[in-house]
């Protein structure tokens, strides 16, 4: 093989030596604390603000062992009571699954980021939604709308509680390809839309190292062509 050959070969088998890293989880919801240094606001007596809960949680130093899922929720999004909970306030009768799910009772968006370099590879999640609540999910990279991932969610005829009961919605692999999703955002009307047991398949790029291999292969290039420049010098 060339020297020139030798390098190429050397330079296409480090694009390949740093794997991205994949994480399958699912955010439930429940069980989450007050925050230990953000005051919860107004609303605290239906549950606790999510926050940074799925994401280590610094600064807030909730006493629990850290979910690290790269995942931070919009500041006024609350783990909301279902009136199952004894000291529940809010005012749909069941989670999906637990005792909580998330949702906003002030503002008519709530949503969640990824971390840097992290982005969605698959979603799922749940909603409940009264009559008229005009749910719908948006889809964003890097701060900006990515146009044609607004996705209208249905809602019914209220349940005993006023709310339509739990429906699944799933995004596609085929939906989030090539496009780098980063950050979910919810849109509905406060305190008439919740999400529970949301399902993340995120994907985080990585720095390429190279293996031992591949520094030998491409010291050896670089010195077979710095010995041809020799031998023309001559």
């Amino acid at each position: 093989m060339s020297p020139t050959r030798l390098a190429i070969a050397a330079l296409i088998s480090c694009a390949a030596c740093g794997p991205s890293l994949a994480k399958n989880f699912t955010l439930d919801f429940d069980n989450i604390p007050p925050a230990g240094t953000a005051a919860e606001g107004a609303n605290s007596g239906l549950g606790a603000e999510i926050l940074a809960y799925y994401d280590g949680d610094a600064p807030y130093d909730r006493a629990r062992p850290p979910f690290l899922y790269d995942v931070v929720v919009d500041g006024g999004t609350l783990a909301i009571n279902s009136l199952r909970d004894p000291d529940g306030a809010g005012n749909f009768l069941d989670a999906h699954s637990g005792l909580s799910a998330a949702g906003s009772v002030s503002a008519s968006a709530f949503g969640f980021r990824l971390g840097t370099g992290v982005t969605l590879a698959g979603f799922s999640v749940f909603y409940n939604a009264s009559l008229g609540s005009n749910p719908s999910i948006d889809l964003f990279s890097s701060g900006s709308f990515v146009s044609g991932t607004q996705f209208d969610l249905s809602t019914c005829e209220p349940s005993e509680d006023a709310f339509c009961g739990w429906t699944e919605f799933t995004i596609s692999a085929a939906d989030l390809s090539g496009q780098a999703i980063d950050q979910v955002r919810f849109s509905g009307a406060p305190n008439r839309f919740v999400i529970d047991d949301a399902t993340l398949s995120t994907v985080t790029s990585t720095t390429p190292i190279p293996e031992p291999s591949t520094y030998a292969l491409m010291a050896l290039g670089l010195a077979s062509i710095a010995f041809a420049r020799r031998r023309r010098e001559v």
